[in-house]
């Protein structure tokens, strides 16, 4: 993912404890031109998602170099409004372990999202779109791994993938339903990135 003066925010739909928001600041940094304009440390992440979430993110991600927010998933609508200085994160893998269905879809991400994005997504390795039951026994539907990189590549930019085949599997019961994985989307970049192979 490019490093530019440009980039100062991140914005993480759904962030858990923030360990994607760590992935991509790492990517961000690895990307930045050493003594470049690019090598600034970020000034802002915020996470959108459950209220319940809110103190757990704010405590861990307390950083004098970076101030951290967090809003409802009530306002994620107006959240996806275009911020160029900040990267977008939909973080469907943590969407997955809450008790309910997000206020905002991969879907509905990737068709009002402008700018660089990163998504974290739990996907199926088959044809087609799959119902798995969760240890916490909620039954979800998992796009596969084609229809993900379809909708990328719909959404505009130029975007690079790598699926991690068996990621936590254990989180879904043993149902007789083709395996599953997790997703990782960046668009942002033109350059790629290692172990990542771009969407057509």
């Amino acid at each position: 993912m490019n490093r530019s003066a440009d980039i100062r925010a991140l914005r993480e739909f759904y962030p858990g404890v923030g360990l994607t928001g760590e992935y991509v600041k790492l990517l961000l940094h690895q990307e930045a031109p050493v003594g470049g304009a690019g090598t600034k440390t970020l000034g802002r992440y915020q996470g959108c998602g459950l209220t319940t979430e809110r103190d757990k993110l704010l405590v861990l991600h307390a950083d004098e170099e970076c101030t951290t927010s967090y809003a409802d998933e009530a306002d994620a609508e107006l959240l996806l409004a275009e911020a160029p200085d900040t990267v977008m994160i939909f973080n469907h893998n943590q969407s997955l372990r809450y008790d309910q269905d997000p206020a905002i879809t991969l879907e509905r991400f990737l068709s009002q999202r402008r700018g660089p994005a990163v998504i974290a997504v739990r996907a199926t390795a088959g044809e087609a779109d799959e119902e798995h039951m969760t240890v916490k026994g909620r039954l979800v539907t998992l796009p596969s791994v084609r229809r993900v990189m379809d909708l990328c590549h719909s959404s505009g930019g130029i975007w690079f993938s790598r699926f991690l085949a068996g990621f936590d599997a254990g989180f879904f019961l043993p149902d007789g339903t083709g395996p599953t994985g997790l997703l990782i989307g960046v668009c942002g970049t033109e350059s790629g990135m290692a172990g990542f192979e771009a969407v057509v």
